[in-house]
C-alpha cells in the first residue's frame, strides 16, 4: 500500500465539466484500488476549488499532497492554467508544464 497522498483535479470552467468529473471519479477509484491515498478536489465551474464540499484556496485545498494528478479536460486544464498554479506550489503533477 502507498502512502503517497494523490490530489485528482476534476471539473473546471469549461465545457468539458461532466466528462472531466466521469474521468476524475474514474481515477479515483482506481488509484484507490491501487492502495493510494487520494483527496477528490473539484473545481467548479465558476473556478472555484472545493476541497470536501469548501471552497479553499489552491494553497490550501492542495496542502499536504504529494503529487496531482490532472483529470482537467477544456480550457484551464489543457491551457496551462492550473499547471501554473501547482508548478508555483512546487508539487509534482502528471501531463505537462504549463508552457
Amino acid at each position: 500500500m502507498s502512502h503517497l497522498q494523490v490530489a485528482v483535479l476534476r471539473g473546471g470552467p469549461s465545457e468539458e465539466y461532466l466528462v472531466s468529473m466521469k474521468t476524475g471519479a474514474a481515477v479515483l477509484a482506481a488509484l484507490a484500488e491501487s492502495g493510494y491515498q487520494t483527496k477528490d478536489i473539484v473545481i467548479t465551474r465558476q473556478g472555484a476549488w472545493l476541497d470536501r464540499g469548501i471552497i479553499r484556496e489552491p494553497e490550501n485545498a492542495l496542502k499536504a499532497v504529494d503529487v496531482v494528478f490532472v483529470a482537467l479536460h477544456g480550457s484551464y486544464g489543457e491551457d496551462g492554467e492550473v499547471q501554473k498554479i501547482i508548478q508555483r506550489l512546487g508539487i509534482p503533477f502528471t501531463g505537462s508544464r504549463s508552457f
